[in-house]
């Protein structure tokens, strides 16, 4: 399978530069999967789809609320009593627990209530050359997200330790003011004033990360929709002999992959014949299969099996790529993928420290 570079970086540029930033469920979103769809169609591709869904249109969303929650908690505690303990406990531990499915990342329980905007999912189905015995679903999201200094950091190796820190820290302290409450014990403990501080200033950095503007996401995401594209123009016209491909172009991915959740919920594809391989900031640095993802321990999940196998066949057989598995600090839509039992690998693009270029920044363009 040849690909051509110069229609690689053709499609790179009009969606990251021609475009430019794409919000989650925004117009420019929009603009992005029409322009997927129409390269598709001149393809010939054999069945061509696109599914709506309502979303939040940030990933603030998945975290503000819980910090604001914890923010609030213990001063509650502190002003009504036992009760006040009580209600102040499982305040705090709902919002560890919440803070740690945001960082899966998981659309929150909450997601009714700000599933106010419609997104798309763009999908090209590839029949096999013959009888299909399975079907592998290559996934790039169109979406684009802001420049967040807290995701990740910016010294990324502090990500984990610190979002693990902050989930334990919000869990533990609820645990204790619930034991308060129990016991009638009405001490505030110094230990409070540091919860509530960082829970405050956490709060303050994930509103000062909504106030920045969205990357133009050359390589995250433009550069797997490229990549995508040219599959399909290779499958178009030397499809697989045994197996159907898929290729799904999400949308809202950065607000919790919410496109792939209802991809999933709607047309329901069986785990046993089907096969997921998501596609991530490959259009820079050395290129990996991840074999641990995670900007949490608590988050922490891992591929499936049987991609992760293939995986290591290949590099094993072919040396001359350099294409290893590797534990990155990341998370998409393979975490979705595999709590249901589906088996799925991500590749990506690492640099020499083995974090991800440019991710969520502003340097992420095309000249990048």
């Amino acid at each position: 399978m040849q690909f051509d570079p110069d229609s690689l970086m053709e499609h790179v540029i009009y969606l990251a530069a021609g475009i430019g930033p794409r919000p989650p469920a925004s117009a420019r979103e929009k603009a992005a999967a029409d322009y997927v769809r129409g390269v598709l169609a001149d393809l010939g591709a054999a069945e061509l789809d696109e599914q709506s869904f309502y979303t939040s249109s940030t990933a603030g969303s998945l975290t503000i609320p819980y910090l604001a929650a914890a923010t609030a908690a213990l001063p509650v505690a502190w002003t009504f009593g036992a009760v006040g303990r009580l209600l102040g406990g499982l305040t705090l531990i709902s919002s560890a627990v919440g803070l740690r499915q945001g960082m899966r990342p998981r659309p929150p329980v909450y997601q009714d209530l700000v599933a106010l905007e419609r997104s798309q999912n763009v999908i090209a189905r590839f029949p096999a050359a013959q009888e299909a015995r399975q079907e592998l679903v290559l996934l790039g999201h169109l979406d684009s997200q802001k420049s967040r200094r807290t995701f990740p950091r910016d010294q990324p190796e502090l990500t984990k330790p610190v979002n693990t820190a902050g989930v334990a820290l919000l869990g533990l302290t609820g645990i204790g003011l619930l034991l308060d409450g129990l016991s009638g014990e009405q001490r505030i403990r110094p230990w409070h004033l540091l919860v509530m501080a960082l829970a405050g200033y956490s709060l303050y950095e994930a509103a000062r990360d909504e106030m920045e503007p969205h990357v133009p996401g050359a390589n995250d995401n433009a550069s797997a929709v490229a990549v995508l594209l040219e599959i399909g123009r290779a499958l178009a016209s030397d499809p697989l002999p045994h197996t159907a491909v898929t290729l799904l172009f999400t949308g809202a991915e950065e607000v919790g992959c919410t496109g792939i959740e209802s991809y999933i919920e709607q047309h329901r594809p069986d785990p046993a014949t089907t096969l997921f391989l998501d596609l991530e900031m490959v259009g820079t640095g050395q290129i990996a299969y991840v074999n641990r993802h995670g900007i949490s321990h608590f988050s922490e999940y891992v591929p499936g099996p049987r991609m992760t196998a293939a995986a290591a066949q290949v590099s094993r057989e072919n040396p001359e790529l350099g294409v290893t598995g590797r534990e990155m600090v990341i998370v998409e839509e393979v975490g979705v993928l595999t709590a249901p039992g589906y088996d799925a690998l991500c590749v990506a693009g690492h640099n020499a420290a083995a974090y991800l270029p440019s991710w969520h920044r502003a340097a992420a363009t095309v000249e990048r």
